[in-house]
């Protein structure tokens, strides 16, 4: 083995030395003839990424290869921001430094990129791997990686009562208007929507009472796809279709007058009340047929009572519950049905959490003898009151598709409530 002397202390050094093993000051003849006879070890490191474009919601694997540093060995990294703007919001985890074991000349660091939904535009970074911490001596710094800025797939649109909330933005249209939408990219353009249709009113009360007004059409869907381009919106008040793009829900069918049966629509209005041995019908819900269904039938009116009760209209959640025959029993509206994600100054409290919409309208009930006077309650959801005696039916709550209550006698019949249409979808602001 070759023997050096050298450097100003004398020491003979061997040619294969490490570390504490070379001593002395050398010159620059001595470090040639020792580098050519290949007997002096340096510690080397360098690192590699597997990739020098990665999209969001992909990993990119960082190498680092060494030479003549030991097995076990802890080394850190950090990442060196080339252009944008590179955060722990960029990755999974949240971590922008750390440390790795190096382990037969090599170690590696695999980030994840976060898709965020943040139009951002396109960023690069290096990692750099260092000695001693993470503030430590950098020794070896990666070719720069670019982040593809998928998330530039954010619906931009106009229109309605702006609510942004949990992530979501949410248009709400009470009067006619357009969704106007400016941007929707290839991926996350599609919306949920709520479309609901202008109750029907409660029937005429002359001569004796009527039935309620059937709730608006209920239609709630997401995955709805949208483009770049304007959307009328139709609230319908009381009575009318509420529509969007290529969703219509219809408007809630009318009640019946005395002896007359409910007409059919988004859910089915009440039939009227009879005096004898007649019967009514209430009318159809879900018409024109939609699914999942728009809305319920209104309930009929059985025969062999006196006391001329009409039958509730139908509502989103529930038809109307009939009166039964020879009963002096009202006849309330349907039930509604809720959404979660609009605030409380839209729809009416329901039994279970959320907003209710689209229900029916109560029976009217004509002269009674027993019990008391009282009313056929609407559905919750907007549906009105049925009318008692001179009492008239209340008119079904604005814009919630709820169905107008049914004329007392003699009294007049509620109107229908007018419809609303909310749209959302994922957004950061």
């Amino acid at each position: 083995m070759p023997k050096w002397i050298g450097g100003i202390f004398g020491n003979t050094i061997a040619s294969n030395a490490v570390g504490t093993a070379i001593k002395g000051v050398f010159n620059f003849r001595d470090q040639y003839y020792m580098k050519q006879e290949g007997g002096w070890s340096y510690v080397t490191y360098s690192v590699s990424p597997s990739t020098s474009s990665v999209n969001e919601g992909s990993s990119v694997t960082f190498t680092t290869t060494t030479s003549n540093v030991p097995d076990g060995t802890t080394l850190y990294w950090t990442l060196n921001t080339v252009s944008g703007t590179i955060n722990a919001s960029d990755f999974s985890g949240g971590a922008t430094s750390g440390s790795f074991t190096v382990t037969g000349g090599t170690g590696s660091v695999v980030l994840t990129l976060v898709n965020d939904l943040t139009t951002e535009g396109s960023e690069s970074f290096q990692l750099q791997v260092r000695t001693g911490s993470t503030g430590g001596t950098i020794v070896a710094t990666s070719s720069t990686v670019t982040i593809n800025d998928t998330s530039v797939n954010q619906i931009s649109a106009t229109g309605g009562t702006i609510i942004d909330s949990g992530g979501f933005r949410i248009h709400v249209f009470t009067s006619p208007d357009s969704f106007v939408v400016s941007s929707a990219p290839p991926t996350n353009n599609t919306v949920e929507y709520l479309v609901v249709a202008g109750g029907g009113a409660g029937g005429p009360g002359n001569p004796a009472s009527s039935g309620g007004g059937g709730a608006g059409g209920f239609r709630t869907a997401t995955g709805f796809p949208v483009t770049a381009t304007t959307y009328p919106i139709t609230i319908g008040g009381g009575g009318s279709p509420s529509i969007f793009s290529s969703i219509t829900s219809t408007a809630g069918g009318a009640g019946g007058a005395y002896g007359s049966s409910g007409n059919s629509g988004g859910s089915g209005g009440g039939g009227g009340g009879t005096g004898g041995g007649e019967t009514t019908s209430g009318g159809a819900g879900n018409t024109p047929p939609t699914s999942p269904s728009q809305g319920n039938p209104g309930a009929g009116r059985s025969p062999g009572n006196n006391f001329y009760l009409g039958g509730g209209g139908g509502g989103a959640g529930s038809g109307a519950t009939p009166n039964p025959a020879s009963t002096d029993v009202l006849s309330p509206g349907g039930i509604g049905l809720p959404i979660s994600w609009l605030p409380a100054s839209y729809g009416t409290p329901g039994p279970a959490p959320g907003r209710y919409f689209a229900g029916g309208g109560g029976g009217g009930a004509g002269p009674r003898l027993s019990p008391a006077p009282s009313f056929a309650p609407g559905g919750a959801g907007g549906g009105g009151q049925g009318g008692q005696n001179t009492t008239p039916g209340s008119p079904g709550t604005t814009n919630t598709g709820g169905g107008g209550g049914g004329a007392g006698f003699p009294s007049t019949a509620g109107n229908g409530g007018s419809g609303i249409i909310a749209i959302r979808y994922p957004y950061v602001a």
